[in-house]
């Protein structure tokens, strides 16, 4: 009777053995793949390492691979001067994956801006979260809502003076023809692809 014993506990030892090892495998895994990520912001490239495939389950690399992807998609949506992060909702809500596109083109015609006035500019407003934008009372319609909208400030140039060189850079096909409201204290400009202006107090 003794044998089965042991048996049974030999049996429990290992699979706890094997537990834990691979545990500790997937672990130090995550964690080395986390510290190369950085490596594959130019590309946006993220490759499976063909002899790690048998040791993870498929369960592990199917939602790591997916996160790695929109984390890498994500660093992609940059331009000179600007990336994700300056779109960034008030409310802390990041630009949904779909507004990508809107969010890249609005920054290429952003950084032809910065480079003219040779200042930095700050986005005030970017992105509205639906949430964010019933909030401030903001049109349903917005381009805001779908990053196609920035807000735009500098300590170093008047909203006049920003007004003027947007004005400028759309006559000579250097930014986007959109929209443009001029108030005090910012600039708002948009890539809607039409001409309006208007003005506020």
């Amino acid at each position: 009777m003794k044998k089965p014993i042991i048996y049974v506990a030999s049996a429990v030892g290992i699979s706890a053995a094997a537990y834990f090892l691979t545990s500790a495998i997937l672990k130090k895994r995550k964690l080395s793949l986390e510290e190369e990520e950085g490596d594959s912001e130019e590309t946006g490239d993220f490759v499976v390492p063909e002899d790690d495939e048998t040791l993870v389950p498929t369960s592990f690399w199917s939602q790591y691979f997916s996160t790695g992807l929109a984390a890498n998609k994500k660093k992609s949506i940059r331009s000179n001067h600007f990336d994700l992060s300056d779109l960034r909702s008030g409310d802390g809500v990041d630009v949904p994956e779909k507004y990508y596109g809107n969010a890249q083109e609005l920054m290429n015609n952003l950084d032809a801006l910065r480079e003219y006035l040779g200042y930095p500019i700050t986005i005030s407003s970017g992105y509205r979260s639906p949430a964010r934008n019933a909030r401030i009372g903001g049109s349903r319609n917005s381009f805001h809502r779908v990053a196609m909208a920035a807000d735009l400030t500098s300590i170093f140039v008047s909203s006049r003076k920003m007004r003027d060189a947007i004005e400028k850079l759309i006559a000579e096909g250097k930014m986007k023809q959109g929209g443009i409201g001029f108030y005090p204290d910012f600039v708002h400009y948009d890539i809607r692809g039409t001409r309006a202006r208007w003005s506020g107090d």
